[in-house]
């Protein structure tokens, strides 16, 4: 449940997405440039899906993601960190496209 002093990030996220995005989006919060398996192991969700809202909130710019090699596993990962401040503008962008889409009636 997200309460009305929640981080805007927080709120959008959970907007979009519900329950599972809430949970993404307070992990990457408290865990700036966290990997995915990092987020699912502190939200609990399975990998699949925590990709699946890392990905939605990455087209939707409200993330962004940097590829590390990860020297233990000799592999490249993806750190994903916020960027809250693009919250306002998604906010603004959604407005216009609903605005839009009322007009066309």
């Amino acid at each position: 449940m997200v309460d009305k002093y929640e981080d805007p990030f927080v709120r959008i996220a959970s907007m979009i997405g519900g329950d599972e995005y809430l949970k993404v989006a307070r992990s990457l919060l408290k865990a700036e440039d966290a990997t995915d398996e990092e987020i699912a192991s502190s939200t609990g969700l399975r990998i699949n899906m925590v990709r699946k809202v890392l990905y939605d909130l990455f087209g939707k710019s409200l993330i962004t993601g940097i590829r590390v090699k990860d020297e233990r596993k000799g592999w490249f990962v993806y750190r994903w960190r916020t960027r809250r401040e693009e919250v306002e503008h998604f906010i603004e962008n959604q407005k216009r496209k609903l605005k839009k889409d009322y007009n066309k009636d």
